[in-house]
């Protein structure tokens, strides 16, 4: 990673836990970025005893020990309070940058002035499972290879660059937000802003391989969106209730929505048709895990999500 004098506008944020080399694999690759590019490296440690990552102490890298740290969203917002720079690009210790990554990044940004976010290409890091393909193409289908560069009105979650201020607006709220990040999207856009989506700056994902710890991920986080979601906005009992009832068919819009989002990809959108009762199975397994979030909204699965983030392996 080579830097010029001038100071960066750009954070990479390494969130990492108990998997310390896969968590050196990604800051490896965030070293090696193209020559020219100037950007910093927050990593926020939240393992409670364990040595710095190798390479922490490499120039523009700066380390955060967090080890009595509560949840993954809050780390993130660990992140936010320590960067300095303009922009902040969150990746999860699970994925590896190409190499231009943090130049597409930047690129992106500066296509207009009202570009809150930036949403990065993605392509599957470890497809040798049909479960890996399957749990890919769930995740992050929409915004996977070949794709394009525009605005976009929706991106994923934790792998994706947010302008800092915007972020910060959110003031005490910014948790909560992060925690459900597809409602703060909504959010700043009802405000004005935009997000981008930029085929420069690809990261490669590692997923589940196997079937139940797959099922388990889209559970425990469909699940713990419904309780936040109650959180945030107070919901009445009966509102609750509305939407238990609306996941008997939300399986089916999830996947009809995914499916329009991949028609223009020809090659993407067979291999929907191909894994569509997986896809379905995935849809609906999450669906009756949100219901019963709604139903019990007062557990807190803040240590589950986080575990799932950053301590279980994903390729075994």
């Amino acid at each position: 990673m080579q830097h010029s004098s001038l100071a960066s506008s750009l954070t990479a944020i390494l969130i990492v836990g108990g998997l310390r080399q896969r968590s050196e694999r990604c800051l490896h690759a965030l070293l090696a970025q193209s020559s020219g590019v100037r950007f910093d490296i927050l990593i926020i440690d939240i393992a409670p005893q364990t040595t710095p990552l190798a390479g922490h102490d490499q120039p523009h890298v700066r380390y955060v020990h967090y080890p009595d740290c509560p949840s993954y969203a809050t780390a993130k917002v660990e992140g936010i309070r320590n960067a300095a720079t303009e922009f902040v690009a969150f990746i999860e210790d699970h994925a590896i940058p190409d190499a231009n990554w943090a130049k597409g990044v930047q690129n992106a940004f500066r296509q207009a002035p009202d570009i809150a976010s930036v949403v990065y290409t993605y392509k599957n890091l470890n497809p040798r499972t049909v479960i890996s393909r399957v749990f890919m193409l769930f995740s992050y289908g929409t915004w996977m290879n070949p794709t394009f560069s525009g605005y976009v009105a929706s991106g994923p979650s934790n792998n994706i660059a947010y302008r800092r201020a915007v972020l910060l607006e959110s003031g005490d709220a910014l948790t909560t937000y992060l925690d459900m990040e597809y409602l703060f999207h909504q959010r700043f856009q009802a405000q004005g802003w935009k997000m981008y989506k930029t085929a420069e700056a690809t990261i490669a994902h590692e997923n589940w391989v196997r079937l139940l710890p797959g099922l388990r991920d889209v559970g425990v986080h469909s699940q713990f969106l419904a309780i936040r979601r109650v959180a945030l906005n107070h919901w009445s009992l009966a509102k609750r209730a509305l939407f238990i009832g609306g996941m008997t068919v939300f399986p089916l819009v999830q996947c009809w929505r995914l499916g329009k989002s991949l028609r223009s990809r020809p090659g993407l959108f067979r291999t929907f048709l191909s894994y569509l009762p997986i896809l379905f199975l995935f849809a609906a397994y999450g669906a009756f895990k949100e219901a019963i979030g709604y139903l019990n909204a007062s557990r807190d699965l803040r240590a589950i999500v986080t575990a799932n983030e950053l301590f279980i392996p994903r390729d075994v």
